[in-house]
Parts: C-alpha cells; structure tokens; sequence
C-alpha cells in the first residue's frame, strides 16, 4: 500500500494523511489502525499512537510484538506501570520473548525497583545469552544496588559479544563513574570514564546519552569548551532534545553566561512546558541578573505547578526584599514557614527584613531559631553577628562571626563581616588582615576591597585606600558606592579634583543617593569653593530633610563663612534629628566656642564623648576651651587623651605642647613642638609656639630662628613676629654683653 511505501520513504506526513483515509474508509481494519499507531511513534505522537494500538487490539490485534509496542508508546508518556503491564502482556502471549523481558526490565529500573528489574534481564540472557541489552540493563540495576563487581562482569561480558556495541561502553562509563562516587576517587573516575565514552561516540557519533554523559563530566572536571561541543553537537542532531537544552542552560550559568543560560532554558520550557524544576532553574538566573521581577515570574510559576515547593516561595521573598517590597517578603517567609516550620534559611532571612524594617528584637529572634534548629547555618551566625553589633553587642557579634569562621574557615563572606566588627571598634589592623583573608579565598571578593579601603582611609593610608576602591570600581564599575568612597579618600589626600571627578560619577549613576552629595559637599568644602559646597548640602536636605550630616555640614560651612548664628542653628538641627550624632554635638562645640560660650562648648564635647568615647577631636576641643578658661591640668588631660586616640593629629600635639608650657613643663612642651612639627612642618604657629618655648628656655637663637620660619610660612602676624624678634635680638645682644 502507498502509506507503507511513504513510511518506508521517510514521508511520514503523508503516510499518516493516507492512513486517515484508509481508515475513513475501513474503520474495522485492524492492520490499518497498528500503521498509523507506528507512524505516529514515529512522529512522537505517544497519545495518539496509544489510541491507535488500543484500536488494533480491540479489532483482534493481540500479538506479543503490538503488546511491546504500546508499552513503548506508553514509557514515552511517563506512564511506567501502564508499560510494565503490556511487557507482562507480552509475556503471557511469547514466554520467549528476550526483548519484552529487558524492556519491562528497563521500565522497572526507572521505578527504582532494581531487584524485580534484575530478574527480568536474567531472563532474557537465559533465553538469549547473546542479547547485550540485557547484560547492559542489569549491570545499571546493579550498579543502583553497589553489587559493582557483578555489573563489571556483565559490561565485559556485553563487550566481549560485540566490541562494536556503543551503548555497552556507555554503561561501564557510568558505572565507572558511579563508583567513584562511592569510594572518593569521582574525578579519576570521571577521566577513565570519559575514554569509555570516547569509544561510545567513535562507534555512535550521534549516540545522545554518550555525548551528554560526556558534556557533563567534561563540566564537572571544568572542561568548558569540551561540553559545550558535546551539548552543541546533540542539539545540532535533535533540535528538541530538551535535556541537551537543559544540560546547556546549566554549563552557560557555570560559565557566568547568564543571559546565554537563560535562553537555553526558554527552549526547554517551550520543548517540555510543564516541569517545576525548569521554571526554578531560570529564577535563579534572572535572580543573578537582578531581574527580580522575571524571577518572581519563574518562582510563581514554579509554585502553581507544585505548591508544596518551599525553596520556590522562598525565593519569592527574597526577590521581594531586593525589590524593596519588605512586607511582601515577610507575607512569603510566613507561609514557607508555616508550611515548614523547620526550615532555618527562612527565619534568618525574614530576620535580615524585620532589621531593615526596624524590628530588631524580631530579627534578633528569627537569627536564634535559624541557628537553634542548624547550629552550623553560617549565614545566620553572620546575620545574627550585624544584628548585634546594631545593639552595641560587639562581644556577642564577634563570637557568632568566629563561629561562622570555625564552621567554614573559606567564607570570604565571614571575614569580611568580621573585618567590619573590627573597623567598628576601630582595630583596622585586624580589621585589613580579615580582608586580607578574605581576598586571599575570593580574589573577586567587591566588598573585601571596599571595606578593607575604608580600613586603609580610616588609618590616614590613602594612597592604599585608593588602590582597594579602584580594584573594587574595576570588578563592579557600574556601582556608585565605590566611586564615592574612591572620592572620599581622594578628598582626604588632598586631589580634590580627583575626588570631585569621582564623586560626580557616583552622582550620575545613582543621583537620589544622599551620601554622594554630601562627600561632594566634602570636597568643594575643602577645595575652599563654599557656595558649592552650601549648594550640595541643601541639595542633600532637599532629598533628605532628616539628614543630620547634612545640616551639621551646612553649619560647618556657615561657620566658615562667618555666620556663627546660622551655623549654631544647623548643628542644632542635627542633634535634634539624631540625638544620637556625636559630630553634631561637636561641631556645634566649635561653633558655641568662637562666640564666646565656653561653657556650652565644654557642655556639647561632654555630650559627644559620652556617644563616642573614642572621640579624638571632642577631647582636643575640650581640651583647648578648658585652657582657655585656665584649667590647665584639665586641659592636659584631654588634650593627652586626643594624643592618644590620634597620635597623628600635629595640632592636638602642638596644643598639648602650648599647655604643658603653661603648666612651667618646658622641655616636655618642646618635645611636643618638635613632635607636631615633624608631622605637618607647614603649619606657622607651631613655629610661633616652639619659639615661646625656647625662648622661656633661654634658647634665643632657637626662638628667633621659629619666628623666621613662621614669617615665611605666613605673614599675616608680621609686624607682631617682626617686633618679638627684634626685641629678642636686643636680649640675646645684651646677655652676650
């Protein structure tokens, strides 16, 4: 007939328009309806072709061949049991039927039923001990059942009967594997394996499994552009091969592909709609790309296929988070939650929101019952750690962040979390060696970088700052934050235009954020441009009118500019907003001491120790307004802790020398003098102060020496230096006398 010659030709098309005509005409010919039942295998038409052969049965068509053909057409459609029932079929109508026994073998072996599998390949190679099908099906059973040297015996033995036989060289290359699993040695394995397959392939070029095996052992032992040639190869083979997709997807996400990745997976979801794991897979890409509202699209989708999926309602609450949606992250914690009340990573990361929404005891409960149900869950020991340390608990944060690194001393993450603890407490030794470590376990580590720069800066090491934030800016160059704090530094070592050129970056790629506004105002300040400065200040206000470094800032350029009243009025202002910041407080000391108020000033530095008793400039204010008012043992006393907590600070030295001259100290003042000097020798009252001191010291030539020095740095004291001099030579003429 002309639907078999079609079906010969390969035109299955039209041998199938032909059967529907035949049948049109003959509905009770059973051999026309078992015809189109094998085209439409062949069409992968599974349903259909399982109606076709249901019809030829019905009509009198029950031989065993018809019972094993079903059964195929109904593995295809998942349905194992349906399948194993038409083997069995086939069985009760051909006992000696090998095939029927190594194909319900293989249905069974799917169910995992290894020990029923086994039995039917043994009788199959009972009744035809040359079927090497059945050899290679009951070496995988036992191979699921670790009895490996009996599956070796039936790989060789599958061998021996036909060296050409590709699918046997397959087998014992996943048993090879398999058994490198068990017993550690899974990366040899995986080369030895990789020969086997090599054999498969050059016997079977377009042997699917062999070449997807491969692929993926090639990506396990990170021969990229080796499996991406066996992936590309099968796809190019079987355009519909959604498991060549789907392997693709995987080594592209390896890779750091991501948008290459997710493109593989839109071929597997329109080849196989339908499967969870699928939607899941490609949530977690778009996670990566930060496309966090695709990503809720994959998790929901994931959700309606299989609404018990935890790990997919998870996600949608974490991609919640990033989207700034802090209470529709909570609303998916809880019923993750409530769905599995034992599932750690949920508590902490609902914890980590309950923070950024000011719940802190709320938080600080969720990090217990994460770490109470998984002692060993790194993430929540650190998250816990930053909850802490938000408390003032830094004993109790520096505990969880060294039992995060005992736990897994390679977390990059841990050190750089307790990096931080330390440049809180201000350690920045062992806060840069954390970073160090962390650098050193992930060299692509962006936030080791930055933090260990702003370690570096605090020390008044710039230059290395600036290095740390450059390598940050080349990992991630499109985030701001590097630039600024880039800028930041560049400000403090005296390249405004630098920093000003940074910071205008950081500003155009993330304009709304205040911080960069204010570094801005930072630089334009320093650089002596005031107005710009004020601009960026109320800009920043503008954005944000609960900034207290704003106004404190805004009065810090007032100040300079002269208008006291204005600037008393703006530190006022940032106390009010955070009664909290100590540099508001202290600022408005400054300002409260140049109009006079010195007790107020004393009040405000008593006010900015008290928040922060390591506060170097409070002290050294203090300090100075206390001797101001006579006070000199007081005055010392501050100005000796400043010294302490700054050894670097040449005007606290110099002023610490200025009081212990004062206090009949003079040696002790010109140690100091010398010592402030050598710091910052540009400075001309220290010049003016050392010459006082040696001049009490009878050191004429010395102080007149100073004072010259002064004359050259600045002249704004000239007549007053240009008499003390004078007057000082005639005393030095007259000892000499």
């Amino acid at each position: 007939g002309r639907e078999q010659a079609n079906e010969e030709l390969g035109d299955l098309a039209s041998a199938l328009a032909d059967c529907d005509s035949l049948i049109a005409l003959l509905p009770e010919e059973a051999d026309i309806h078992l015809l189109r039942g094998r085209i439409r295998g062949r069409l992968k038409d599974a349903k259909g072709a399982v109606s076709d052969y249901d019809r030829a049965m019905e009509l009198g068509l029950t031989t065993d061949e018809i019972y094993c053909e079903r059964a195929e057409a109904k593995k295809s459609l998942g349905d194992l049991r349906g399948a194993i029932a038409d083997y069995t079929a086939a069985l009760d109508v051909n006992t000696k039927n090998p095939a029927a026994y190594c194909r319900r073998g293989d249905a069974r072996r799917a169910l995992d039923e290894h020990d029923e599998a086994v039995k039917d390949y043994t009788e199959a190679i009972v009744i035809d001990p040359r079927f090497v099908e059945a050899y290679c099906g009951r070496a995988a059973a036992l191979g699921a059942r670790c009895r490996h040297p009996e599956a070796d015996a039936d790989l060789e033995a599958a061998i021996a009967i036909r060296p050409d036989y590709a699918e046997a060289y397959l087998y014992r290359a996943i048993s090879t594997v398999k058994q490198g699993g068990h017993n550690g040695t899974l990366r040899s394995s995986s080369r030895m394996a990789i020969k086997d397959l090599d054999r498969a392939i050059e016997l079977q070029p377009t042997l699917e499994s062999a070449l997807l095996e491969r692929g993926d052992l090639s990506r396990f032992l990170k021969r990229y552009r080796a499996a991406m040639e066996d992936l590309d190869a099968v796809i190019t083979v079987n355009p519909s091969s959604a498991e060549a997709f789907r392997r693709r997807g995987g080594l592209k996400r390896d890779m750091g592909d991501y948008p290459g990745a997710i493109a593989d997976y839109d071929r597997v979801v329109a080849l196989a709609p339908g499967k969870p794991d699928d939607y899941f897979s490609r949530g977690l890409l778009w996670a990566n790309l930060n496309e966090h509202r695709k990503s809720i699209g994959d998790f929901q989708k994931v959700v309606e296929l299989k609404p018990d999926h935890l790990y997919a309602r998870h996600n949608i609450g974490v991609a919640k988070k990033f989207l700034g949606d802090y209470r529709g992250a909570i609303e998916e914690y809880d019923k993750v939650i409530e769905m599995n009340p034992g599932f750690p990573e949920v508590y902490t990361h609902r914890g980590v929101v309950k923070e950024i929404l000011g719940d802190i005891k709320g938080a600080l409960a969720d990090h217990d019952e994460a770490i109470r149900l998984n002692p060993r869950l790194v993430v929540a020991h650190r998250n816990r750690a930053l909850v802490r340390e938000k408390l003032g608990d830094m004993q109790g944060a520096m505990a969880d962040l060294n039992t995060a690194i005992k736990i897994n001393p390679r977390s990059a993450e841990s050190y750089c979390s307790r990096g931080l603890i330390w440049t809180h407490l201000r350690d920045y030794e062992e806060a840069i060696s954390d970073f160090n470590r962390a650098i050193a376990i992930d060299p692509s580590n962006v936030f080791a970088y930055n933090n260990r720069g702003i370690a570096q800066k605090d020390l008044g090491q710039y230059r290395e700052a600036i290095e740390d934030y450059t390598k940050a800016i080349e990992l991630d160059p499109q985030n701001g934050s590097w630039r600024n704090n880039r800028g930041d530094a560049k400000t403090k070592s005296g390249d405004i235009s630098g920093a000003i050129e940074d910071l205008n970056k950081a500003i155009e790629l993330n304009p709304r954020n205040p911080g960069f506004h204010i570094n801005l105002g930072v630089a334009h300040q320093t650089a002596g441009e005031y107005r710009m400065a004020l601009d960026d200040y109320n800009t920043v206000i503008e954005m944000d009118p609960s900034s207290p470094v704003a106004y404190s800032n805004r009065g810090s350029v007032k100040y300079v500019l002269g208008d006291l009243r204005g600037a008393i009025e703006d530190h006022s202002t940032s106390v009010q907003l955070d009664p909290g910041f100590a540099m508001g407080y202290y600022n408005r000391a400054v300002a409260k001491r140049d109009t006079g108020n010195l007790q107020g000033a004393i009040e405000d530095c008593d006010k900015a120790i008290d928040l922060d008793s390591r506060y170097a400039d409070a002290f050294h204010t203090r300090g100075e307004v206390r001797y101001r008012m006579g006070d000199n043992r007081s005055a010392f006393d501050d100005l000796n802790k400043s010294v302490e907590l700054n050894g670097r600070s040449a005007t606290a030295i110099c002023d610490r020398g200025v009081v212990k001259h004062a206090m009949g100290d003079h040696r002790g003042a010109l140690g100091d003098l010398d010592r402030a000097i050598a710091l910052d020798p540009r400075r001309s009252h220290f010049y003016v102060n050392r010459g006082m001191i040696r001049k009490s010291l009878e050191d004429f030539d010395g102080a007149i020496s100073d004072w010259k020095k002064a004359l050259e740095l600045n002249d704004r004291q000239k007549e007053v230096l240009k008499s003390d001099i004078e007057k000082l030579e005639k005393m030095r003429q007259k000892r000499e006398f």
